[in-house]
């Protein structure tokens, strides 16, 4: 926050920085803390959560990865209703053994798609009481993506992965959107506020 105001002090174009952060809360109060350092020049930082910035990037750019500008966002209640949805349309919800339940499925799919793994090694290393339904699960998996393309909507981790592929498909984008900030800057709160 200091760097941000004295990056603006000597006349650093604020909408040239971006500070980006994890809570909704924690980036309101980094900006009022720069704006209370030196005045409210700071508050024309460009700053928000990493979701909520690439929520905007996808909104501008979600055509070339074949979405709609007017796409959807599923939050983790909408996404463990999907999931179990498809738990249900596959009869996972009668099986002997105790299937694992949505939000223990979603974890995995998350995990997967966020650390660039397979469903498979994730179970492996991080949930090996679930491996017997390795098979299912990549199912499940595969039918939530198909759903989520069909329908239009990204969960929160699609917001964070798709801009990584946007950037790593598209240099062009890329390059664009290096052009636009001079200094990026990541905000971690403390528990002092």
């Amino acid at each position: 926050v200091y760097r941000v105001a004295r990056l603006v002090s000597m006349g650093v174009d604020p909408a040239a920085i971006l500070l980006l952060t994890f809570t909704r809360k924690s980036s309101e109060e980094m900006l009022r803390r720069a704006a209370q350092i030196l005045d409210s020049r700071c508050q024309n930082v460009s700053g928000g959560t990493f979701h909520s910035f690439c929520n905007l990037v996808l909104r501008r750019y979600s055509k070339l990865l074949g979405f709609n500008e007017n796409f959807t966002i599923l939050d983790r209640t909408d996404s463990e209703e999907i999931i179990q949805s498809i738990r249900k349309e596959l009869n996972l919800n009668k099986t002997e053994k105790r299937f694992p339940k949505k939000n223990a499925i979603l974890a995995v799919i998350g995990k997967a798609l966020n650390m660039q793994k397979t469903v498979e090694s994730v179970l492996v290393q991080e949930y090996p009481h679930f491996y017997e339904f390795e098979k299912e699960i990549n199912q499940i998996n595969s039918l939530y993506f198909k759903y989520k393309e069909e329908m239009q909507v990204f969960d929160y981790d699609d917001l964070l992965c798709k801009v990584l592929q946007l950037l790593r498909d598209f240099p062009d984008i890329r390059e664009q959107l290096q052009n636009s900030f001079e200094y990026i800057f990541e905000f971690q709160p403390s528990n002092h506020y």
